[in-house]
């Protein structure tokens, strides 16, 4: 069996250790923790294991993604790259996914459950400015610079959601063009209809404070 190329470079994305070594704010600070964890990535791909039940784990996600509104058109091997720097998530009602001036360093796509945005910062009561629903996308700051979150992203109920190596994604971009050019312009679609939404969210904060 042939290794995809872009299934071989989502090997180096995530340390699947469930240890919780290092966290900022309350949740884990990846790029240090994949740093200090003891467990290797590649033991993920001893030869006790071999590299293809990862290309399975790979494959089996690639459906899963081709059904998601915002991935509609992408072909397999797209597909297949995103689905190698992904890995399905979940949280409890109440848990703070990212912070305000948080690094971007993710995205998600909702699969079960809600998710607010609220503005946060310098109040003492949250303002609602967005939930998302099954098939949205969560969190766009990844996009452009500096790369930090200017809400803050709360699970209004339990959550399902597959995480994004929103690094990964960016710099597989730059180098390929059709998949910059599809992704970011399904992107740009769902960023206008926020900006709308968010002008007017902010319009109710105004009349009401």
């Amino acid at each position: 069996m042939t290794i995809n190329p872009a299934v071989e470079l989502g090997r180096k994305a995530w340390c699947n250790c469930t240890e919780s070594h290092s966290r900022t704010r309350g949740r884990v600070d990846r790029r240090k923790h994949r740093k200090e964890c003891s467990w290797k990535r590649d033991d993920r791909h001893s030869p006790s294991q071999g590299p293809h039940a990862y290309v399975r784990e790979v494959l089996d996600l690639v459906p899963l993604l081709r059904a998601q509104p915002v991935l509609a058109g992408l072909n397999l091997r797209q597909l297949e790259f995103l689905a190698s720097v992904c890995r399905e998530v979940s949280f409890s009602a109440g848990q703070v996914i990212f912070n305000e001036d948080d690094d971007a360093d993710v995205f998600y796509i909702l699969v079960e459950g809600e998710i607010t945005v609220e503005l946060r910062k310098r109040r003492t009561v949250p303002f609602t400015i967005q939930t998302f629903r099954e098939g949205d996308v969560v969190g766009l700051s990844w996009v452009y610079p500096p790369h930090r979150w200017v809400f803050t992203a709360v699970a209004e109920r339990g959550c399902r959601a597959f995480e994004f190596d929103a690094e990964a994604v960016r710099k597989e971009c730059e180098v390929n063009h059709e998949l910059g050019y599809r992704l970011y312009g399904r992107l740009l679609e769902v960023a206008g209809k926020r900006l709308q939404a968010t002008r007017l969210a902010m319009m109710e904060l105004s009349v009401r404070y």
